[in-house]
C-alpha cells in the first residue's frame, strides 16, 4: 500500500533572515547517512554533557515527518522548541536541511557520518525489510513528496516485501546515497564540519570528536550502539 505524506513549503530565505541572529548557542547537527553510526554519536554527545536527541523527541514525535515540517509551516526555527533544551540533533534526514541549518544556526557544527557503499546499502535494505516485516511504515522519497509503504496484510507479517516495493526501496537508497555525496562538497574546508566513520571497522572515536568539539576525552570506550537495523520483536533473521 502506498500513501503520500504532504509537506508545506514556505519562503525559507526570509525565515532565516528573521531569526538567525537570535541563535548563539553551539548546536551540533548530525548529517549524512542513516545506518552509519548516528545512534552511537548521539550517545557520545550525551556522555560529553551535550544534551542530544536522536530521530524523535521525548513525546514520540519524529523530527523529519512531524517537528520540522510543522516548524516550517509556522515560520519557526527547524528544531523549535527543543533547541531551547537540547544542543545535539541527529537522524533527521539532514541532507534536505543542511543549507538552511547552516544559516539558521550560525554558531553550529556539523558531523557527517559516512560508510562504504556496499555495507551501507546492505544495512539500509535490512532495516527497510525489518520495518516491512513488522508492519511498520517504510518511508521513501524527499520530505516534500514522501511515500510511505505499509504492509497491511497481517497474513504476510514476517515475510520480505514484494519485489515491486523492494525495487522502490532500493532505488530510493541509491538516490539517497548520491544526494548525500553533495554534503561534503558544500562544507569543503569548513572548520564547522567533521566527517566521522565509525562502522565496519573504521576507528573514528573520542579523539576525533573531542578535538572537533573542544572537549576532554572521557575515560571510557567510545559507545558502539546497535543501529536501527536490529531484528524487531517477532521477526526472524
Amino acid at each position: 500500500m502506498l500513501a503520500t505524506v504532504p509537506h508545506t513549503r514556505v519562503n525559507v530565505a526570509n525565515q532565516i533572515i528573521s531569526i538567525k541572529n537570535n541563535m548563539k548557542t553551539n548546536y551540533i547537527f548530525q548529517l549524512g547517512m542513516i545506518c552509519a553510526g548516528s545512534t552511537s554519536i548521539c550517545k557520545a554527545l550525551n556522555i560529553l554533557e551535550i544534551p542530544s536527541l536522536h530521530w524523535e523527541v521525548p513525546n514520540g514525535k519524529i523530527f523529519e515527518t512531524e517537528i520540522i515540517p510543522e516548524n516550517i509551516k509556522f515560520n519557526r526555527r527547524l528544531f523549535y522548541p527543543y533547541d531551547q533544551e537540547f544542543r545535539g540533533f541527529l537522524d533527521f534526514n539532514g541532507r534536505h536541511f543542511y543549507k538552511i541549518l547552516y544559516e539558521m544556526y550560525p554558531d553550529s557544527k556539523f558531523i557527517y557520518t559516512w560508510r562504504a557503499y556496499e555495507p551501507w546499502l546492505n544495512s539500509v535494505l535490512r532495516l527497510k525489510q525489518n520495518l516491512w516485516r513488522s508492519g511498520l511504515p517504510v518511508r521513501i522519497g524527499p520530505p516534500n513528496a514522501q511515500v510511505v509503504l505499509i504492509n497491511n496484510n497481517r497474513d504476510i507479517i514476517d515475510q520480505d516485501m514484494p519485489e515491486k516495493e523492494f525495487a522502490l526501496v532500493k532505488k530510493d537508497a541509491e538516490d539517497y546515497w548520491k544526494y548525500n555525496q553533495q554534503i561534503p562538497k558544500f562544507f569543503k574546508n569548513d572548520p564547522r564540519f567533521l566527517e566521522m566513520r565509525i562502522c565496519d571497522g573504521d576507528n573514528d572515536g573520542w579523539e576525533k570528536l573531542c578535538n572537533f568539539l573542544g572537549k576532554d576525552i572521557p575515560n571510557m570506550d567510545f559507545p558502539n550502539v546497535p543501529s536501527n537495523n536490529f531484528i524487531f520483536p517477532g521477526i526472524k533473521k
